[in-house]
């Protein structure tokens, strides 16, 4: 474990550095923040499963959109794009901005809902799908055909916030976006398999132009 936190820190400054020499500031306080919230997100999960908890719905929502990674990948992407992407991320707390929430919400819903349908799937780390089942004594179907509500929901919410929002610059709502579009690719499990971006590997590498 301290070899693990040992290199996390050195990768952090590293990054801090580059940052630094490139563009002029130094944005470590960002980018501990942003770990230390997805390392106290996964300390929650684990004393669930510890425990033997079953968190309600929205309690469990709210923790997993620090632990999905969102928050700490974007924060990283934008601090690396330059001044504006950079200094843009530090003046809101990336927790609580509306764009990343959105989005991270997107992707801990897809991740559910993909290991939901693939019945060779055994998280250990909870699932929105199950918990809801459970809250509301409804049958599989009825949890996800919810899930993908809100997955929709979601993505009108974020398109709506990404041409009303003055706060981040286009580049950085595109790449907000774009990885929401990479989220349906990543986590629509089949048999432990990810049949859609194997797909998506054979178009763009395998099939003649």
């Amino acid at each position: 474990m301290k070899l693990c936190l040992q290199t996390l820190h050195d990768i952090t400054n590293e990054i801090a550095n580059l940052v630094l020499s490139e563009h002029g500031w130094n944005p470590i306080d960002a980018l501990r923040t942003s770990w230390a919230s997805l390392c106290k997100a996964f300390l929650i999960e684990a004393g669930w499963f510890r425990e033997g908890i079953t968190p309600k719905t929205s309690e469990y929502l709210e923790n997993g959109l620090k632990s999905t990674g969102v928050s700490v990948i974007l924060t990283h992407f934008c601090l690396l794009l330059g001044n504006t992407a950079g200094r843009q991320i530090t003046t809101v707390p990336t927790d609580g901005a509306v764009l990343f929430r959105l989005a991270a919400l997107s992707l801990r819903l897809w991740d559910d809902l993909g290991s939901a349908q693939d019945e060779k799937q055994d998280g250990f780390d909870g699932s929105y799908v199950y918990y809801y089942m459970k809250e509301h004594e409804v049958s599989l179907e009825s949890a996800i055909k919810h899930t993908m509500e809100m997955i929709s929901d979601a993505w009108k919410s974020l398109n709506k916030e990404c041409l009303l929002s003055n706060h981040f610059s286009q580049i950085v709502k595109k790449a907000i976006l774009n990885s929401v579009r990479m989220m349906r690719v990543m986590y629509t499990y089949k048999n432990q398999r990810l049949p859609m971006l194997e797909q998506y590997t054979q178009l763009i590498f395998l099939e003649p132009i």
